[in-house]
């Protein structure tokens, strides 16, 4: 069995796999009153950091013969092209990250550490978000920056490199071929659309952090770099308060009041026009991804939805196929109703499938590849 611990800015989540999960444990909202949801039991209490939050949810362990850890680590920079096994050398490596991923890197670096304490005879294997992007060639990644800004790191990383090579892994076996040429939208809290030739990653539309890209729950996704400056200096903000807007009090919470997809849809069947406009825009910077990638891949074996807006929300796939009239895209009728296998008809040009994201077993199955 296969300890995943997954650590994001404010939550954890552990998961015991053997195949398929056998074990799930949550800590949401670490550094203040947390939810601690553990099977037949949620209970609120006072958290204050990730290590804590560890030691609450491995209390349920003992009884599971965990074999290795598997850790997800939101930025391996340009150093990790793959999982690799944590050491020293690389948790010194992966401090010289934080800068580039300041909400993220320190949690997940405090989850490896009290990991490896509690579980100090197992292998520890560090996943990367943006490990499967590494392929990106250099005019991709590239930004038009003076050397001094490359020198720091600065150029496009990509992220939900684990989701992205799951659907690979998924659609390889559906469509039966060795080397799938796809686009694949991962939408949920997080959004990014991402074009894969030959299984590796040509393309992506998060740059050098999350923010960039789609517009999502809420992030802005891309806006001007001098729109921004401007909002600082006009509204008087802090970097941290513009970067908090950017992250937090953007995309569809700032267009429709709520970052629910579910609540916009019910809203927007009711002629909310906040919630109408929502669906249209988030649906429209999709679509924008999906037309310039399908130009650059030529040949497009499928296309495809993942995550809980990709896999729940058939308007937002159907706004999609919309905006996008000479790729040709036809869903069929079960795309109302379907949350995996493919929902588009015999004539569509290019075929779309829902694959569902299963993050857990995508970051064991990278592990297990090392």
């Amino acid at each position: 069995m296969i300890l995943v611990v997954n650590s994001g800015s404010t939550s954890l989540k552990v998961s015991v796999v053997d195949e398929e999960i056998v074990f799930s444990g949550l800590v949401d909202g670490v550094g203040s009153r947390a939810k601690i949801k553990v099977p037949g039991s949620t209970l609120s209490k006072n958290v204050k950091d990730h290590v804590q939050a560890f030691t609450l949810l491995a209390k349920h362990l003992a009884s599971f013969p965990i074999s290795r850890v598997v850790h997800r680590v939101v930025h391996g920079g340009s150093a990790f092209s793959k999982p690799v096994k944590v050491s020293a050398r690389v948790i010194k490596k992966l401090e010289s990250f934080s800068a580039l991923a300041p909400l993220h890197m320190p949690a997940n670096l405090s989850c490896i550490r009290a990991a490896m304490k509690q579980f100090p005879s197992l292998d520890h294997i560090a996943v990367f978000d943006t490990a499967f992007h590494q392929t990106l060639p250099e005019h991709a990644y590239s930004y038009a920056v003076p050397s001094s800004w490359k020198k720091v790191g600065i150029r496009k990383y990509g992220f939900h490199g684990s989701s992205v090579y799951w659907c690979v892994n998924e659609m390889q076996r559906l469509l039966n071929k060795k080397k799938v040429s796809l686009i694949v939208c991962h939408l949920g809290g997080g959004d990014s659309v991402t074009a894969v030739k030959n299984n590796e990653s040509l393309e992506t539309s998060m740059g050098f952090s999350p923010v960039s890209g789609v517009a999502m729950a809420t992030r802005s996704g891309d806006i001007d770099a001098e729109a921004v400056l401007f909002a600082k200096e006009h509204f008087g903000l802090s970097t941290q308060q513009v970067s908090h807007v950017l992250e937090k009090k953007s995309g569809l919470k700032a267009l429709a009041g709520t970052l629910d997809m579910r609540v916009i849809f019910r809203r927007a069947l009711e002629n909310n026009e906040k919630a109408q406009f929502a669906i249209k825009k988030f649906s429209y910077d999709v679509a924008k991804e999906v037309g310039m990638f399908a130009s650059l891949l030529g040949n497009v074996d499928a296309l495809v939805f993942t995550g809980g807006i990709g896999e729940g929300a058939w308007y937002v796939r159907q706004w999609v196929a919309d905006f996008l009239p000479g790729l040709g895209i036809r869903l069929a009728k079960k795309n109302e109703d379907c949350f995996e296998g493919k929902v588009s008809t015999p004539s569509s040009k290019i075929p779309v499938f829902v694959v569902p994201a299963k993050e857990e077993l995508a970051l064991v199955a990278q592990a297990n590849d090392l």
